[in-house]
């Protein structure tokens, strides 16, 4: 009878244990967006963020096409996945920003 419990207390641990390995599973949101520049990242700047109209944050993209680089304050439409990383940056520590990934932009 231990062994028995020994066995299910094993199937257990590994049934949570692979279960706590997967990678958050983010969708695609697409929403407008102003793309603007915050200064140059070597001088405590964050680089060009978007500023997201559906849910009013502001996220660095990690694959931001550099014809959307050229001039402040352009508006997108953009589809993009949420990312677990964050641009550190500017001159406040811990300040940034989350990141994410571009799938699809446009001008509006």
């Amino acid at each position: 009878m231990k062994n028995f419990a020994k066995i299910i207390l094993v199937l257990i641990m590994t049934v949570i244990g692979l279960n706590s390995c997967k990678k958050e599973a983010y969708t695609n949101v697409t929403s407008d967006a102003l793309i603007h520049y915050s200064g140059a990242l070597g001088a405590d700047g964050c680089g060009f963020l978007l500023d997201i109209q559906l849910n009013g944050n502001t996220y660095s993209a990690i694959n931001l096409p550099t014809e959307y680089t050229t001039k402040d304050s352009t508006r997108v439409r953009v589809t993009y996945t949420l990312k677990n990383t964050v641009l550190q940056c500017g001159s406040i520590s811990g300040a940034g920003f989350k990141q994410i990934e571009i799938k699809e932009i446009s001008k509006l």
